[in-house]
């Protein structure tokens, strides 16, 4: 028998037939797996297309709604909304919700795409009440009217919608002067659109981002592990979104005046304004507050604005937080890269003469100026106008003129670290909010004392006297911090047996960049918040304090609109 092997020639010859055969065979067995893979991710696909034409239908209103006609539906939009279960994978493994959105691009009809990380961000269209409010955008210069229906906000680039109340009626392209008591407007408001978020570590007092997802009316559950602030349900309304007060509230005729505002027909509320550059409303107790700014909404109010329709309110404590967790996202000053490390908290209001919109330049307000336009040398504090304006201008040391524009300086004192942010939550005045002290049997504390409070008829004091004022208005205009036991306050169970989630309070954002913390008691039932000018770094958009109520030449307020 033969037992020779191969030779050389003929195993060459084997292996040079398994190559051909293998460049033949494997291109084709690698297509089928990519075309199988494919057909996975189509069906995926065609499952999320099919529920986010039915979201746009759904949700007709909100577009179209972004920059450049395009809009973004994040994935657990579709889940929450029923209209996509979960978990569905693509063949990546990516689940659903992992980074994944849609991105709608509309020219005369819609067209879906699946992205990762999508460059627009969909947020609840602006409510501007049928022409209330008039659409404004900054042109480096000067605020114009804006075209609705175009673009003039975009919250990815930290560009939040600002609006107005004319005085009288202007066209899209001309220019409104927003400055002082003798400009185009009456007020001046930010769109904050309805979120849930996240923040992670909560119990760390180390400042960190605070993630944010931007969602409809529609959406009343959280995402696993984010929390909606309560402040976006407004009595039985759940609310798409808030308008607030641009600056802190000013009065035409007296800083410091008594309001003596018992109701919601206070005629004097025509004297109201909300612009920078002027004095903050101070020294009245809370329920005058409240009720001017109810007053502007009744039916002969020189703004327009109908309760009925819109309502005007004081700031509640959980709206404060709605403004201040948006101000420490990608979508706020946090996330606006022309800030690093410390100067990404805001720039303190560091007027001494309580100027809206002002600025010390940098969070604490202590950083020499030096220049053309001012004498100061020293590390002062604080001054009477303030270091800059809203506009980043420089400011005269002494008389109040503009110099030059100083690039950041300004505008750092807003929450998106740009012109199109919230002014004065840093500093200027202490601002009052509706945010109010209860014993654990419901009863709730008017403040410190018969001669110290609110003006709402209530308890006063450690020993829960009687006091007889005006009668507290509806729950849906303030927040309650109720005691665990007696007078006892237990932080961490102050909104209905839990954390007050979202509210700038115990435990999720303490202590963050070392700005003051305290809480409301039978003594202090009121919350405060921002600090004030002479509070340097402890002031700031996460400052709050507790305080009886009374009126004070250091205590202003802040306004709010919302559907009614």
């Amino acid at each position: 028998m033969d037992n020779k092997g191969f030779t050389l020639i003929e195993l060459l010859g084997v292996i040079t037939l398994v190559v051909l055969i293998t460049l033949i065979v494997l291109p084709n067995v690698v297509n089928t797996v990519r075309n199988s893979s494919i057909k996975v991710d189509d069906t995926t696909k065609e499952l999320i297309y099919d529920a986010s034409k039915m979201y746009v239908s759904n949700h007709i209103d909100n577009f179209p709604n972004i920059k450049n006609n395009k809009y973004v539906i994040r994935i657990d939009e579709l889940i929450n909304d029923s209209l996509l279960s979960s978990p569905v994978k693509l063949s990546n493994n990516k689940e659903i919700g992992d980074s994944l959105c849609v991105q709608v691009n509309y020219n005369g009809d819609y067209l879906y795409e699946l992205k990762e990380n999508c460059d627009v961000v969909f947020i609840s269209k602006p409510n501007l009440f049928n022409g209330l409010l008039t659409p404004v955008i900054y042109d480096g210069t000067n605020w114009k009217v804006a075209d609705k229906d175009s673009e003039w906000y975009d919250y990815y680039n930290q560009e939040w919608a600002n609006a107005v109340i004319l005085k009288n009626n202007k066209n899209v392209g001309d220019t409104v002067n927003v400055d002082g008591f003798n400009s185009d407007i009456y007020a001046m408001y930010v769109w904050i659109p309805r979120y849930e978020y996240k923040i992670s570590d909560a119990a760390s007092s180390t400042p960190r981002e605070i993630s944010i997802n931007f969602i409809s009316s529609n959406t009343t559950t959280p995402s696993e592990g984010y929390q909606i602030n309560s402040g976006f349900t407004f009595g039985s309304t759940n609310l798409s979104g808030i308008w607030v007060g641009k600056f802190e509230t000013s009065n035409t005729t007296s800083p410091t005046g008594a309001l003596n505002c018992k109701n919601e027909f206070c005629t004097n509320a025509d004297n109201i304004r909300i612009v920078p550059n002027v004095q903050s409303l101070r020294n009245n107790n809370v329920s005058n507050f409240f009720f001017i700014s109810r007053s502007m909404g009744r039916s002969e109010n020189i703004f327009g604005i109908n309760n009925q329709v819109t309502d005007s309110h004081m700031m509640k404590n959980s709206e404060w937080g709605i403004v201040a967790y948006l101000s420490h996202s990608r979508y706020g000053k946090y996330g606006n890269n022309n800030y690093t490390g410390a100067n990404k908290e805001i720039y303190i209001n560091n007027s001494s003469g309580f100027v809206t919109g002002r600025s010390g330049g940098a969070p604490g307000g202590s950083t020499p100026i030096n220049g053309t336009y001012t004498d100061q040398t020293s590390t002062t504090q604080y001054v009477s106008y303030g270091f800059y304006t809203y506009d980043d201008y420089l400011l005269d040391y002494s008389t109040n003129d503009k110099g030059s524009k100083v690039a950041n300086k300004g505008t750092g004192a807003s929450t998106t670290g740009n012109i199109y942010g919230i002014y004065d939550m840093s500093g200027g005045a202490w601002d009052y909010v509706m945010g109010a002290f209860a014993d654990s049997s419901n009863n709730l504390w008017s403040g410190g004392s018969a001669t110290s409070n609110s003006g709402f008829t209530g308890k006063v004091g450690a020993s829960g006297d009687p006091y007889t004022g005006v009668t507290f208005p509806n729950s849906k205009y303030y927040d309650v911090y109720k005691a665990s036991n007696g007078t006892t306050m237990t932080q961490n169970q102050a909104c209905n047996g839990e954390i007050c989630y979202g509210h700038a309070v115990n435990p999720e954002v303490q202590r963050w960049y070392s700005d003051y913390s305290s809480f409301v008691s039978a003594t202090g039932p009121w919350f405060m918040h921002g600090g004030y000018y002479i509070n340097g770094t402890t002031a700031g958009i996460f400052y709050r304090g507790d305080s009886a109520g009374y009126a004070n030449t250091y205590y202003s307020f802040r306004l709010v609109l919302t559907e009614s």
